[in-house]
């Protein structure tokens, strides 16, 4: 009976920590799902309007839909590349990184966007198009071309930290290498004077 209420409450507590992280970083997303549910069902909608079915299905071709399924996958590859660098090296900005927190918001992006991206491929190739299909993609590459800004302005972030890391270190090499030569040139003069 234990070790049920010890497994419930580990299953409520990682529910809990997962929707947490979704909430804390996947706002914007969060606000544009609801708003694309809203507008779907809204008497407003432009979805009643047969126009706006024409045009979604002449948007939507074959060519296209594969298109999409192509950046999208090229996207979810750039996802993996980076995180297996991080992964497997040790960068001078490893530090940093960990010290700001964003590793976690880098992680978050990485897998949310990449499991937005194979929701979306697999809507572009697997189901049939339809108003409501097509409506539902348009908003998936909306939130998916959301979630992979996030991931380059924090590329951008983590790239001008490792640049100021870099710079801190080159400067500090200099320094070292100018104290060392410095004391190597005092050594030499003391051990001249004693010598004559």
């Amino acid at each position: 009976m234990l070790q049920i209420g010890l497994m419930k409450w580990m299953v409520r507590s990682m529910i809990k920590k997962i929707t947490n992280e979704i909430l804390q970083n996947g706002k914007l997303e969060i606000m544009c799902i609801f708003l694309g549910i809203f507008l779907y069902f809204s008497p407003f909608s432009m979805l009643k309007y047969e126009n706006w079915n024409i045009s979604l299905s002449t948007y939507f071709v074959q060519e296209r839909l594969n298109g999409i399924a192509t950046f999208f996958t090229i996207t979810i590859g750039v996802y993996v590349a980076v995180i297996t660098v991080f992964a497997m090296s040790e960068i001078g900005i490893s530090k940093v990184i960990l010290e700001k927190k964003l590793d976690e918001a880098l992680i978050n992006v990485i897998i949310f966007g990449i499991l937005e991206d194979i929701i979306t491929v697999g809507m572009a190739i697997f189901i049939p198009g339809n108003k409501s299909t097509y409506y539902i993609l348009l908003w998936g590459i909306v939130v998916s071309i959301i979630s992979f800004l996030k991931f380059v302005v924090l590329m951008v972030v983590v790239f001008k930290k490792n640049m100021d890391q870099m710079a801190k270190n080159i400067d500090d090499q200099e320094n070292y290498r100018n104290d060392l030569l410095t004391y190597l040139e005092h050594i030499k003069r003391n051990t001249e004077n004693h010598s004559s």
